[in-house]
C-alpha cells in the first residue's frame, strides 16, 4: 500500500529480510561428560532488506525478531562440543539493487572432544529466494553442507586454519531444506549460510562509488560487481573504470531494449494530455487520460490501464540464477523472471515463480 502513497513511499517501504529459520538443534554427551542440547542462534546474523533511500544491513536481522541478538562463538564453543572454523559476513552474497540487501553471515564448525553428536537440521528458503523490489534481484539462499571424512584434524595440527570448506579433502553432502535428523561425527564439517533480502531497483541504478566500496570491504569481488552491477574494475590503478562501466551499463541497456520486438505493446496517449495520479513503486506510476487510468515508466512508455497487470506489455525473460549470484539455488520447480521496459530497458522486477505460472501480480489496484 505505502508503495503507491507519496506521503509514506519513501519513508515506509522496505524489502522483506531474512525469513528463513534454519533450526539447527544438536544434543549428546558434551566435552565434560555432560548431557546437553542446543538450539544455535547463528542463523539470526542473516542480511536486512534496503529501502527506497539505503541500504540493508548486513548480518543482525531476522524476520520477527529484528533485533535480535547471537550467541558469542567464544561461549558456544566453551558449553558446547564444537570448534569454529569461521563465522562472518559472506562476500557476493547481497541481493543487488539501486540499493543492495546486507549480507548474511555464514559459519562452518567441527566437533571438539566428542566422537559424535545428534543434530536436527530443518529450515526454509533453502531453494526458494527471497525476492527483491522494483526490478531488485534476490539474494543468498540459505544452506547446510555437511563435509565428510576430511582432514581437518590433521591441518589444525598443523597450525592451519581453513577459510572454507572447499580447502578440505572429503566427501560433501549438500542438504534440502527439511534434512531432519543426521549423525555429527568427528572429522566432519558442518556449513551453514544464512539467507538476505533481494535488493531494491535496478542495480544497474547502483552508485558505482557503493559498489567499488563494497570491494574494498571485501563483501563483493570485482567479478561479481562486474556481473551483478555492470561496474568495471580497473585491476592496475583498483578503482572504477568510469567509461568502461556507463558504456557497459548503456549497453546491456539497448541489449534489454533489443529483446523488446517481440513484446505485445498499447496505443500510447500523448503524456502532455494525462495526470499523474501516484506512484506505483520506484520507476512505475498511474496517469489518468481521457478518464482511463495507465500505468506508465519513468521515461513516459505506458504498459495500459491498471485493470491489467502491466508486465502483460512488458518484456520478459528467464533469468539464470548463475548471473544473480554464487548463493542463488532455486528449487527445479522454480524460476526467476525479469520484466524489462520495453522503451528504456529498466529492469522494473523480478519474480520467484513456479515454473509456468503467469506473471504475478505485485500491485493490484482499484481506484
Amino acid at each position: 500500500m505505502f508503495s503507491c502513497v507519496d506521503k509514506y513511499f519513501k519513508k515506509e517501504v522496505q524489502t522483506p529480510g531474512n525469513d528463513s529459520w534454519l533450526t539447527m538443534n544438536m544434543g549428546g554427551i558434551n566435552q565434560y561428560g555432560e548431557p546437553f542440547g542446543t538450539m544455535l542462534s547463528d542463523v539470526g546474523a542473516g542480511g536486512e532488506g534496503p529501502w527506497p533511500h539505503r541500504d540493508g544491513a548486513a548480518a543482525h536481522f531476522l524476520i520477527g525478531i529484528p533485533t535480535m541478538q547471537i550467541t558469542d562463538v567464544e561461549l558456544n564453543e566453551n558449553v558446547y562440543p564444537m570448534l569454529y572454523l569461521y563465522r562472518r559476513i559472506i562476500p557476493n552474497s547481497q541481493g543487488a539493487g539501486k540499493y543492495k540487501s546486507g549480507e548474511p553471515a555464514g559459519m562452518a564448525f567441527k566437533l571438539h572432544d566428542v566422537d559424535s553428536v545428534f543434530a536436527a537440521l530443518i529450515g526454509q528458503g533453502v531453494q526458494a529466494p527471497q525476492r527483491g523490489m522494483f526490478g531488485g534481484t534476490p539474494g543468498a539462499c540459505p544452506c547446510f553442507i555437511i563435509k565428510r571424512k576430511t582432514d581437518i584434524d590433521e591441518k589444525l595440527a598443523e597450525g592451519k586454519l581453513p577459510h572454507d570448506i572447499d580447502e578440505l579433502n572429503g566427501e560433501e553432502t549438500v542438504y534440502n531444506s527439511k534434512p531432519g535428523g543426521v549423525t555429527f561425527s568427528k572429522g566432519e564439517v558442518l556449513k551453514s549460510t544464512f539467507q538476505t533480502s533481494g535488493g531494491y531497483g535496478d542495480p544497474l541504478e547502483r552508485d558505482p562509488r557503493h559498489v567499488f566500496q563494497d570491494i574494498t570491504w571485501g563483501r563483493l569481488s570485482p567479478e561479481w560487481a562486474n556481473k551483478m552491477y555492470g561496474v568495471v574494475i580497473d585491476p592496475q590503478k583498483m578503482e572504477v573504470n568510469k567509461v568502461a562501466t556507463e558504456q557497459k551499463r548503456k549497453r546491456i541497456l539497448s541489449e534489454r531494449v533489443s529483446l523488446a520486438k517481440n513484446t505485445q505493446r498499447v496505443p500510447q496517449i500523448d503524456p502532455a494530455k494525462a495526470t499523474r495520479l501516484m506512484p506505483m513503486g520506484e520507476y512505475l506510476e498511474v496517469i489518468e487520460a481521457g478518464g482511463t487510468k495507465l500505468i506508465k515508466c519513468r521515461c513516459g512508455y505506458q504498459f495500459g490501464p491498471i485493470t491489467q497487470n502491466w508486465k502483460d506489455h512488458a518484456t520478459r525473460v528467464g533469468i539464470d540464477p548463475k548471473d544473480i549470484g554464487p548463493f542463488v539455488t532455486p528449487h527445479k520447480d522454480i524460476e526467476i523472471r525479469g520484466y524489462w521496459c520495453p522503451n528504456c530497458g529498466l529492469q522494473l522486477d523480478v519474480e520467484v515463480a513456479q515454473k509456468g505460472d503467469p506473471p504475478l501480480w505485485d500491485i493490484a489496484l482499484d481506484i
